[in-house]
């Protein structure tokens, strides 16, 4: 099934982990992607996979200007722009007593203010193309599981679901779908190191009810069906690929610090 052909999609963290998986999905099903990336042998590697279906660009969200010349080339490389997957974020674990003002600042930069830039750039360009479009943004179930240790990433992710919601409120009668897609953990190069903890993954799997993590083509699989024309009436709303989780508890702060 080729739901994607003859279109692109800009896939900003394509390099890695659940943003390479969904690259690789839309690629499987016809889209032309461009590779988003802070690291560009990253991107490079993702997409030189793919042949002359891909294209890897460099690109430090928290700069607009650096945003608006990466989607500047993928419209020279491919002549449109359908949709977008921003997964690229920021992890960052400390007691608020003990984390310093300027990290909580930095999660917000690339967490927040990153995602503005990306939604802000392609809402704006899908929105005056004329044909619509879909817009899907990564944030976490910390939204609704917000946890000790987490409050920069938790309350970075809350303020990019909400920022969701404006922006499909703002941008719906241009045609432009915008959603949030919420995972639980993932098999991901970013968790590879607590998921080696066998303490730390017995808490977080038996607190998943479907008993395992996600593979993050399990993920890129809902992601794909959020941009496809299956979703159409679909907008302003976060899905969570979590197995169950929110349904459980979230691992206390002492079942997450490695020793």
């Amino acid at each position: 099934m080729a739901r994607f052909e003859n279109k692109t999609y800009m896939v900003v963290g394509g390099g890695s982990g659940m943003g390479q998986a969904t690259v690789n999905r839309l690629a499987s099903e016809g889209a032309r992607v461009a590779v988003v990336d802070r690291d560009l042998a990253a991107a490079q590697a993702t997409a030189g996979a793919l042949g002359h279906t891909a294209i890897a660009i460099q690109a430090d969200i928290t700069d607009s200007d650096a945003v608006e010349g990466a989607l500047g080339k993928i419209v020279e490389w491919s002549g449109r722009l359908d949709g977008a997957v921003n997964t690229a974020g920021l992890g960052f674990s400390a007691l608020i007593r003990d984390q310093t003002a300027e990290e909580f600042q930095r999660v917000f930069s690339v967490n927040v203010f990153g995602m503005y830039n990306l939604v802000r750039a392609q809402a704006v360009f899908l929105a005056d193309q004329g044909a619509g479009g879909a817009i899907v943004n990564f944030t976490s179930t910390n939204v609704e599981q917000p946890a000790e240790l987490l409050s920069a990433y938790s309350a970075s992710k809350a303020a990019v679901d909400v920022l969701t919601k404006v922006a499909a409120m703002e941008f719906a009668a241009s045609g432009v779908r915008i959603l949030g897609l919420g995972p639980a953990l993932a098999n991901t190069p970013m968790v590879a190191k607590f998921l080696s903890n066998e303490r730390i993954r017995t808490a977080f799997v038996e607190n998943i009810l479907l008993g395992r993590p996600a593979e993050p083509e399990e993920v890129a699989a809902v992601c794909a069906f959020m941009l496809s024309d299956d979703a159409s009436y679909l907008t302003g709303q976060t899905i969570y690929a979590d197995g169950g989780s929110l349904l459980m508890r979230y691992p206390t702060s002492s079942e997450r610090v490695i020793n």
